[in-house]
């Protein structure tokens, strides 16, 4: 997926024959079509029915539906602020230029991945253990869920 991402001018997204998607590698992977294409694309958290908002304001999902989120659309504060969910670090990776953080939520023991830059990782000191808050920063919400 990442090398269709970099060397083509469009890509198709197919699943079981049928065309999920077609566009630019931009505009698949900003404005996937569905579930299956956000998937496709790389990991993704899914928040079932947990965040709030104005009903059709992007990145809230009302009751019932789910939330997909990319990794580095996570964000890690150390203080509960708005939406913020309750979380333990279960671990961290030091990857160069960015750290790969594995969440673990208080309320319904659910792992959240996150990619933060490593001078945020630095800033937050994180440790295993520690107890954290996870905000979201963008999501992507569907009428139809699909599952890979």
């Amino acid at each position: 997926q990442e090398e269709a991402l970099e060397v083509a001018d469009r890509i198709a997204v197919l699943a079981k024959g049928k065309i999920e998607q077609v566009g630019t590698p931009e505009e698949v992977y900003e404005h996937p079509a569905n579930a299956f294409v956000l998937q496709f694309l790389g990991t993704v958290n899914q928040f079932h029915g947990r965040q709030t908002g104005e009903p059709g304001e992007e990145g809230h999902a009302p009751a019932g539906k789910t939330s997909y989120v990319r990794p580095h659309d996570v964000e890690i504060v150390t203080g509960q602020t708005g939406d913020a969910i309750a979380a333990e670090v279960e671990h961290v990776a030091f990857a160069g230029a960015t750290v790969s953080v594995t969440l673990k939520r208080l309320d319904d023991g659910t792992l959240v991945e996150a990619q933060i830059p490593r001078p945020r990782q630095v800033e937050l000191g994180l440790q295993r253990g520690q107890k954290v808050y996870v905000a979201i920063k963008e999501a992507h919400t569907f009428d139809t869920d699909y599952s890979i």
